[in-house]
C-alpha cells in the first residue's frame, strides 16, 4: 500500500473525543492529532466512481439477500481462506472494525475489540478487523506482530483498498455493523469508539 505520511494537528472529523487516521489529505477544524493518508487517486475524478451502489447483478454473486461490498473471499493474517459472508452468517451482527497497522488509534483499541467479541458471542453477534495494509508484506507482519503483543483473538481479514473505496471509508479506524445476510446496517462510525459500537450493537439488536 502506498502511503505519504503527514503528522499534523487536525480535527477529529466532527466527532468530539475521537482520534482517527485519515485516508484523504482533508483537515478538519477541531485541534487533535492525527496522521494522514494522502490519496492516490486525483483529486479532480468524481468521487461518486469510488462509493457506487451494488447493481443487482452484483449482489446476486455474493451470499445472502443484499448483501454488500464487505462480502468477499480472500485470506486472514495467518493465511487462511475466508469468505467473509460466511462469517457474517454465524452472527446476528458482526462489528467490522477497519484498520491499518501505522494508525495509532486503530492499534489502541485492539484489546478493546477482543474484549467486544467475548462479550458479543454471548448475544450471538462478534467482531472481526478488515486489516486494510494487509496486502503489504510489511503492513502485514507489523499487524501480526501487534496483534500478537496485544492478545488479540479474533479474526483479522486481509482487507483489498479497493474494497474500503467501494464502501467510501475515508479514515482509519472506521467500523460497519453488519447482519447475517451481510447487509450493512445504518452508518459506520468514524474513529476509535468502543464504547460506541457496544451501544451501537444493543439498539440494532433492540430493533431486530
Amino acid at each position: 500500500m502506498k502511503k505519504h505520511m503527514l503528522f499534523i494537528t487536525a480535527a477529529a472529523l466532527g466527532i468530539s473525543m475521537i482520534t482517527g487516521c485519515g485516508k484523504t489529505a482533508q483537515v478538519p477544524d477541531q485541534q487533535e492529532d492525527v496522521y494522514i493518508e494522502e490519496d492516490d487517486h486525483d483529486q479532480n475524478e468524481d468521487p461518486e466512481e469510488y462509493q457506487e451502489e451494488d447493481t443487482d447483478d452484483d449482489k446476486g454473486e455474493k451470499s445472502g439477500a443484499g448483501a454488500s461490498k464487505l462480502c468477499f473471499s480472500s485470506e486472514d493474517v495467518n493465511g487462511n481462506p475466508v469468505n467473509t459472508a460466511d462469517i457474517f452468517a454465524k452472527n446476528k451482527i458482526t462489528v467490522v472494525n477497519m484498520w491499518a497497522s501505522w494508525c495509532g488509534p486503530c492499534v489502541g483499541e485492539l484489546p478493546e475489540l477482543d474484549n467486544m467479541n467475548k462479550e458479543l458471542k454471548e448475544k450471538g453477534c462478534g467482531v472481526v478487523g478488515f486489516l486494510m495494509d494487509g496486502e503489504d508484506p510489511s503492513g502485514l507482519a507489523d499487524a501480526k506482530d501487534t496483534l500478537e503483543d496485544v492478545g488479540a483473538s479474533y479474526q483479522n481479514i486481509i482487507c483489498a483498498e479497493s474494497v474500503g473505496d467501494e464502501v467510501g471509508l475515508e479514515a482509519y479506524p472506521t467500523t460497519f455493523f453488519v447482519d447475517s445476510n451481510g447487509k450493512i446496517l445504518g452508518d459506520p462510525i468514524v474513529g476509535a469508539q468502543p464504547d460506541e459500537y457496544l451501544r451501537t450493537v444493543e439498539k440494532l439488536l433492540s430493533d431486530m
